[in-house]
């Protein structure tokens, strides 16, 4: 995971770094469409999306969510059926097992540097995960819940930073 994060920092580094065309550092760079930009304050919306991807196994997903000033806050349920290569990466030793039955639900709240929602955030989230699994051989069946916290996830939101 630790591997995964710098790998995903050097990337957003060295294309920001190579993408330059004046002689403006990148911290400088940064600091101007961040941190300094004059950009209005986007009033309040409500948002409300289909997850057409779990359709593609057999299950749905969604969410609905409020933004305000720099905040965006939200609700997220998926349920679906996990594919070998996702249970191989949730689940140790799980090659005699099938999950039927994945489900998860999560609350997030994201702070946005600028003030209009585009670039750079930090997030929180919550996932309250549930699992049903069989075993194979018995066909013995075990449903259980986890839960899962994750605080100050960095991102960078490309697809609202090109948009108007």
């Amino acid at each position: 995971m630790r591997q995964m994060i710098l790998v995903y920092f050097a990337l957003i580094l060295s294309v920001n770094a190579t993408a330059q065309i004046d002689t403006n550092s990148i911290f400088k760079k940064f600091y101007i469409n961040h941190i300094q930009v004059k950009s209005e304050s986007k009033k309040l919306q409500l948002f409300a999306e289909i997850n057409p991807q779990f359709i593609a196994f057999d299950g749905f997903g969604g969410g609905l969510g409020v933004e305000f000033s720099r905040f965006q806050t939200g609700l997220i349920y998926l349920k679906t059926e996990l594919t070998p290569e996702f249970r191989d990466a949730i689940f140790n030793n799980a090659e005699n097992l099938d999950v039927p039955v994945n489900w998860a639900a999560e609350i997030f709240v994201n702070a946005y540097l600028r003030k209009d929602r585009k670039g750079f955030y930090a997030g929180l989230f919550y996932s309250y995960d549930g699992y049903s699994i069989v075993d194979v051989p018995t066909q013995k069946k075990e449903d259980f819940n986890k839960d899962i916290f994750n605080a100050f996830l960095v991102h960078l939101s490309l697809i609202t930073l090109f948009s108007s």
